[in-house]
Parts: C-alpha cells; sequence; structure tokens
C-alpha cells in the first residue's frame, strides 16, 4: 500500500515536472517568433541604406558620359566638326601662348580622353606647336612629356568610372559564363603585361580600352604602370606631327628635305591613323 501511494506521487511529480519543462519551452518558441517578426522590418530598411541613392547617380553618370560620347562620335562622322574645329582654334592658342599652353593642353588632353575626343589629332598637333615652339628635338619632347601625362590622367580617370558604373554589373554576369570568368581571372593575376601588350597594339583603341580595363578585374596598380606602354606610340605621333612643322618651314624657305626615316614613319602613321 505504502508502495503504490509512494509510486503514485513519483509519477505526479514527474508529470508535472515534464509539464512545466514543456510550457517555458513553448514560451520560449513564442518569445523568438515574436523577436524574429519585430526585427524582419528593421532589417530590411537598413540593410543597404544608399542602394537606391547609388543606383541613380550611376545611371546619370552614365547617361551624361554616353550622350556626350554619341554627340562627339557624330560630329566627327557625319556632324559639322565642331569638335575638331575646336581643337584646332586651341592649337592656335598654344602656339600663341606656349607657356601656359603647355599645362592647358594637359588638362583638355585629360577631358578629351573621358569623352572620347580623337587624340591622335592632340597628339600630332602638340608635335607641331611645340617643335615650331623650340626646335625640333625639345619639341618632341616636352609634346611627348605633356601627351603622355594628359592621356595617362585620362585613362585612369575613365579606368575609375568604368570600374565605379559597370564593375558589379560584369561580375556577376562573368559568374555564369566561364569564358569570361577565366578571362578576368587572367586578368587578375598577369593584368600587367596583358594591359602592356594591349597598349603597344595600334589595333586597339585607347579611349575605348579605357572603359573596358575598368570592369574587368584587373588590378589598378597593374592598370597604371601599363600606361608606360603607350610611350612608343605618343612618341612617333609626335615626331610626325614635329615632321609636319619642319617640312611646312621647309617649303616657306624654297627648299624640302625628307630623311628616309621620316618617310617611313609617315608610312607607318598613314596605317595607324584610322584604327586609333
Amino acid at each position: 500500500m505504502r508502495y503504490s501511494k509512494l509510486t503514485n506521487r513519483l509519477n505526479t511529480h514527474t508529470n508535472t515536472q515534464k509539464g512545466t519543462e514543456i510550457n517555458e519551452i513553448r514560451e520560449m518558441m513564442t518569445q523568438t517568433a515574436s523577436n524574429r517578426k519585430d526585427e524582419t522590418p528593421s532589417a530590411h530598411t537598413t540593410q543597404h541604406p544608399g542602394e537606391g541613392t547609388s543606383r541613380w547617380t550611376k545611371l546619370l553618370i552614365a547617361l551624361f558620359l554616353v550622350s556626350f560620347i554619341l554627340f562627339v562620335v557624330l560630329d566627327s562622322t557625319i556632324g559639322n566638326g565642331w569638335i575638331l574645329d575646336v581643337v584646332e582654334a586651341f592649337l592656335n592658342w598654344i602656339e600663341d601662348n606656349t607657356a601656359p599652353g603647355i599645362f592647358v593642353f594637359i588638362v583638355v588632353y585629360f577631358v578629351a580622353t573621358i569623352f572620347f575626343i580623337p587624340g591622335s589629332i592632340l597628339t600630332l598637333g602638340a608635335g607641331f606647336v611645340f617643335a615650331n615652339a623650340f626646335g625640333l628635338g625639345p619639341g618632341v619632347l616636352l609634346g611627348t612629356l605633356t601627351v603622355f601625362l594628359g592621356a595617362s590622367s585620362g585613362a585612369v580617370a575613365a579606368f575609375l568610372l568604368g570600374r565605379f558604373l559597370l564593375r558589379d554589373w560584369v561580375s556577376r554576369k562573368t559568374q555564369k559564363y566561364t569564358i569570361f570568368e577565366a578571362l578576368d581571372n587572367a586578368l587578375a593575376e598577369k593584368g600587367f603585361r596583358i594591359m602592356a601588350l594591349l597598349r603597344l597594339s595600334p589595333i586597339i583603341p585607347f579611349n575605348v580600352l579605357n572603359y573596358v580595363a575598368g570592369v574587368t578585374a584587373i588590378g589598378f596598380w597593374q592598370y597604371v604602370w601599363a600606361m608606360f606602354a603607350i610611350l612608343p606610340g605618343t612618341v612617333l605621333y609626335v615626331f610626325l606631327g614635329a615632321s609636319a612643322g619642319s617640312l611646312a618651314d621647309s617649303a616657306n624657305g624654297g627648299t624640302i628635305r625628307l630623311s628616309p626615316s621620316s618617310s617611313w614613319l609617315s608610312g607607318l602613321c598613314l596605317v595607324c591613323w584610322p584604327l586609333r
């Protein structure tokens, strides 16, 4: 009898304890679920506070760049040639104001590189103007330096614009296609070598490559150091512009003398001119 009473008490105590534990577990689950519901809206609202603003900023910058570049292309092909007239007037101003024109030329070349204004005309014009002002040798040296500073700084700015505007979108797209992902990885690992070879090629458009490189995985400093690969082409174009100035002076003096090297370089320019 005593044994049965003790057993009943133990069972009652066990059932009561189990019921208490179950109730505590239920309360904890209910409280956790309510906390999650309370936290969900705030998490969504604070996840990306500036995402909408960033998208609109990128869109506006892209529209402005595309609109201006399209205007330059159309004006140079089927338009009235306003851009070329402005470039010609600018080069005439530099010829009359050589000292301040050096610094202004760097800024203008910087802007021209970003907005797809033909750089070949400015490069040839630099050789022509500076050779007339300082002589053939110093003119080529000074023209090469100013063109390189303006072109390289503009190329870096275009690279950063391309990375800011399109890099996130391109990186998502490359994950879907293995061949593009492989190319992206190759540029990330051997970016300097690949970019230097592309800079040396006269077939690759300079202004286009600046933006294309920005959307790839190439490192920033690899891209910057590869800019020195444009020096051979820069020297060539500046020398040809300076040679044109020397030929004009010779024509005014009644004698025209053209060395074999100048003839060879002039022929090479005629081949490379439409490709830049």
